[in-house]
């Protein structure tokens, strides 16, 4: 094709390389693990839920894995008659890998470029960084926790007169960090000086609601009437560092 835009460019299109820049950054297979456990039971008065689940993948590209680990507990009692408490809790991990954008230029990359030259060290692709290079000096990593509950109380005040309270909290907590290590590819490909940035932080929401129902039937009738109040509340938390010039890269 370049030569048929810029003719003689290429004395022997048969004696240059040909990379395939996809199958180089792409894994044949990307390794998926799931395994769930749940319990229930209870009595007449109570019942209860209890899951967890743990989930694995390596993904297609290297420096792409994720992790999360779930678990959940549901709970309801029948304390009286006219009162009823009820729980549902929640927690999350999550671990991953985050790869540098490569996709686009791996199919930008020519065919003609190598990805390394013959002392070993990585070369410089035409059309594009070099993906290859891109890969291996790229390192991303987040995290996040979380947690939610909500807890409820339902009481009967009168026959078809009910008062409902719950409270839910929401918790999250998060970690991003990114290293770049000094390293020269070419003029367009490089990172004069090692650099290190972290973000972690929280996000915070409570929601409290408080309803009033009155139901009832008559003959051709039917009434439902609710008044509530919500109150709510959102708290969020980051704090951000970069540096440069790290002594050490390891």
């Amino acid at each position: 094709i370049v030569n048929e835009i810029i003719p003689v460019t290429f004395n022997n299109v048969d004696a240059l390389p040909e990379t395939d820049w996809q199958d180089l950054i792409l894994n044949e297979a990307a390794p998926i693990q799931r395994y769930e456990l749940s319990a229930s039971g209870g009595s007449e008065n109570y019942s209860y839920y209890f899951g967890g689940s743990y989930f694995d993948q390596q993904g297609v590209i290297e420096k792409s894995d994720y992790q999360r680990l779930s678990l959940k507990l549901n709970n309801a009692l029948q304390v009286t008659p006219f009162l009823k408490l009820g729980s549902d809790l929640s927690f999350s991990k999550e671990d991953k890998n985050n790869p540098p954008g490569i996709i686009a230029a791996s199919y930008r990359a020519w065919p003609m470029s190598v990805p390394r030259n013959p002392d070993g060290s990585f070369a410089e692709v035409m059309g594009s960084g070099n993906p290859i290079a891109s890969l291996e000096y790229s390192n991303s990593f987040s995290d996040r926790t979380r947690g939610v509950g909500n807890f409820s109380a339902d009481l009967k005040l009168l026959k078809g007169l009910t008062f409902r309270s719950s409270y839910q909290l929401d918790w999250t907590f998060f970690e991003n960090a990114s290293f770049t290590p000094a390293f020269f590819v070419s003029p367009a490909q490089q990172n004069e000086t090692s650099d290190l940035s972290k973000n972690e932080g929280n996000n915070k929401v409570w929601i409290w609601e408080n309803t009033l129902r009155y139901s009832r039937e008559m003959t051709n009738h039917r009434f439902d009437l609710l008044a509530g109040y919500t109150a709510q509340e959102n708290n969020f938390e980051s704090l951000t560092g970069r540096v440069e010039k790290l002594i050490r890269e390891d």
